[in-house]
């Protein structure tokens, strides 16, 4: 007696593992399933807010199992039929970020020094910490958070956690374009427009120095 036909999907004599991942990842991207309803009303939505990873650290296995634990609340969320607010952010500034740029690139940041337009990074860190201005520090920052969210969001797309679409890369680029509008008026410190006050009241005898103290 020959097995009945159904609609369920042909399972393959020998069912393989490969590509499996980067099969369903870029589908899931394209049919946008994850990806936030803007229209829904707030009667209707189920918003998950969770702390941005640290991205000036690394990846390990508390990481994939925090993230898996909230996953699963979501996707429960969303078969009952709620419109999921489920946004994934990094958090990628302050003094973790900055220890890491030294780390890795084996710099250290010197605000006295000019903006270099030619500057590259050596490929492994030194013995000893090359000084940088603050513009290129800045810019380094930028680089290398920038690689490393690449590098997390492979992984939560990977294990294909239900987070809303993420736009990272465009936003990053338009920022990277503001900071780069940005480096010429970085070149001058504090400290340079301060010496040039000096060197003004100097060669103005002190009369400006004078005049705004009598004002």
């Amino acid at each position: 007696m020959s097995t009945p036909r159904t609609g369920a999907p042909h399972v393959p004599d020998k069912p393989t593992l490969d590509d499996l991942e980067d099969r369903w990842a870029a589908e899931w991207e394209e049919s946008g399933i994850y990806r936030f309803a803007e229209g829904a009303g707030r009667a209707e939505v189920f918003s998950i807010d969770t702390p941005p990873p640290t991205v000036s650290g690394s990846l390990h296995m508390g990481s994939v199992f925090g993230y898996v634990q909230t996953d699963a609340i979501a996707r429960y969320r969303r078969m009952r039929g709620w419109k999921l607010f489920y946004p994934m952010g990094w958090d990628d500034n302050g003094l973790p970020t900055e220890r890491r740029v030294q780390n890795h690139f084996g710099v250290t940041c010197d605000p006295s020094l000019p903006y270099d337009p030619d500057f590259v990074p050596p490929e492994e860190p030194g013995a000893l910490d090359i000084p940088v201005s603050r513009p290129n520090f800045i810019a380094l920052c930028h680089q290398l958070t920038a690689d490393d969210e690449r590098a997390f969001e492979a992984l939560w797309r990977r294990i294909g956690l239900s987070v809303k679409a993420l736009k990272q890369h465009e936003e990053r680029e338009e920022m990277q374009a503001y900071v780069k509008k940005e480096h010429e008026a970085a070149r001058f410190s504090m400290g340079d427009i301060l010496n040039e006050e000096l060197r003004l009241d100097r060669d103005d005898g002190g009369r400006r120095a004078g005049k705004g103290r009598n004002n």
